[in-house]
């Protein structure tokens, strides 16, 4: 989850695909990894990353990650976090026998 000024934004990493990476890739230079790795860092840039691709998810296909950069100043309330377990779509594993 991104938390930003008191929306949250959940950010589901199973269901990225490799075409989303490869926006992502081409938007900001980075990969998926490399932006993960650097949320740490607290770059608003990655912050605009994450939730661009969050929104992405929740049916805002269209929405180019520069419209979210936009909106991002080191001025804003951020936290990242992780979703909570009840919010985690289930994925049914091959081989799983309760699914």
């Amino acid at each position: 989850n991104v938390t930003y000024n008191g929306t949250t934004f959940c950010l589901y990493l199973n269901r990225i695909s490799a075409a989303e990476v490869g926006l992502l890739r081409a938007e900001t230079g980075r990969g998926l990894n490399e932006t993960l790795v650097l949320t740490r860092q607290g770059d608003i840039d990655v912050v605009a990353a994450l939730i661009w691709l969050a929104r992405r998810q929740a049916g805002e296909a269209r929405l180019r990650y520069i419209e979210v950069a936009q909106e991002i100043t080191y001025g804003d309330d951020v936290f990242f976090g992780k979703p909570d377990d009840e919010d985690e779509p289930s994925v049914e594993e091959p081989g799983d026998p309760e699914g």
